[in-house]
């Protein structure tokens, strides 16, 4: 498993953050507004597209833990 499977989860759940500090950034105003919006549908939309392989990727023998559950995220506190 490369990086990218072994931390998708992470991955897709904190996405956003990447579009939220840049909308944050982003100029403020009414003359930016379309801006923004289309800011937020990119990143909406990569998010989608980095998901994809948590369905593709479901049945692999790889992904699955001794427990049954897929896609466990596992580390030490």
């Amino acid at each position: 498993m490369g990086f990218f499977m072994t931390n998708i989860l992470t991955i897709v759940c904190f996405f956003p953050l990447l579009g939220v500090l840049i909308i944050l950034l982003w100029p403020k105003g009414k003359e930016h507004e379309t801006e923004v919006k289309w800011i937020a549908n990119i990143v909406a939309f990569l998010g989608f597209v980095v998901s994809i392989p948590l369905i593709t990727h479901f049945n692999r023998p790889e992904y699955i833990d001794s427990s049954g559950m897929r896609y466990v995220f596992k580390a030490p506190w």
